[in-house]
């Protein structure tokens, strides 16, 4: 795994010239303290410390704003409040038996976040501490995954809400691996852009798909992380039927590139293991 935590510090050199001048037992580096304090006080502590054995990754419902928006030299603009205690359960269920039940045990040693936070709220922080949520409550740096369902509109979700949502899970792991670079995004992706497309193509802009793009994107700065992961949100929030019925479409895919580079991402995460038409084709 990509972040695996060292656990131990090394003295090589310095145990080597000891080794040569003394037959008394070897030395032992200490251990050093884990980034994050478990269990955090509930009884579902024991799946998260079972989790944390097996992963080495925090699942964590109780945490501080610096471990949504810090990154070493960096400081993004998302922002998350803790989850409601109560709510943890279903949202655990969400991430384990639900979205991370899809990836093979090689899949997820490979790519498991470091932080898995599970929120009340994620999104955009305003004035006051106020927390502006996304429409999909899901957040990811390369570091953390952050789910915002820890709350009680989880269970009232419709299934075909629960879909939406558990397509937005999937675009944030798979994101937050390429950027982490435990996995990598195919070179074959990257060439299918077009050296150049529009950089007044919006969201609610037909054009964008003659360029293979799903989302507004800058020329200059354009984000090759969030191109390859919304072709992971759109194949898995839908069916191969509807896909056909609706972006493939010839008069919308008018070149082509959209087919191609969803066919490109479907293949590359197949080879991994992870099957998202089948995914997608759940109910």
């Amino acid at each position: 795994m990509q972040h695996t935590l060292a656990r131990f510090i090394t003295f090589a050199g310095f145990c080597a010239i000891l080794a040569g001048c003394s037959k008394e037992a070897p030395l032992h580096p200490p251990l050093l303290p884990d980034l994050y304090e478990l269990p955090q006080g509930q009884p579902y502590d024991a799946t998260i410390l079972d989790f944390k054995k097996q992963y080495g990754s925090y699942i964590l419902y109780q945490f501080q704003p610096k471990d949504v928006s810090y990154l070493i030299g960096l400081r993004t603009a998302d922002t998350a409040s803790p989850g409601t205690p109560a709510y943890v359960p279903g949202a655990l269920d969400l991430f384990l038996n639900t979205a991370l039940a899809d990836y093979p045990e090689a899949f997820r040693k490979k790519t498991m976040p470091l932080r898995i936070l599970l929120a009340s709220s994620a999104g955009k922080p305003l004035p006051g501490g106020i927390i502006a949520p996304y429409e999909h409550g899901i957040i990811s740096n390369k570091e953390m995954l952050c789910i915002g369902w820890t709350n009680d509109r989880l269970a009232t979700l419709t299934p075909e809400e629960k879909k939406n949502v558990v397509a937005k899970i999937h675009r944030n792991y798979v994101s937050r691996a390429t950027m982490g670079n435990s996995i990598t995004i195919p070179r074959d992706f990257i060439a299918a852009l077009p050296d150049f497309f529009p950089s007044n193509l919006a969201d609610d802009r037909p054009e964008k798909y003659t360029y293979g793009l799903l989302e507004a994107q800058q020329t200059t700065s354009y984000d090759v992380h969030k191109d390859f992961a919304s072709y992971v949100d759109l194949v898995t929030g839908h069916t191969t039927a509807e896909l056909e019925a609706g972006v493939l479409r010839p008069s919308i895919d008018t070149k082509g590139l959209v087919r191609k580079k969803m066919g490109i991402v479907v293949r590359h995460l197949g080879e991994l293991g992870v099957d998202l038409q089948a995914i997608g084709n759940r109910p």
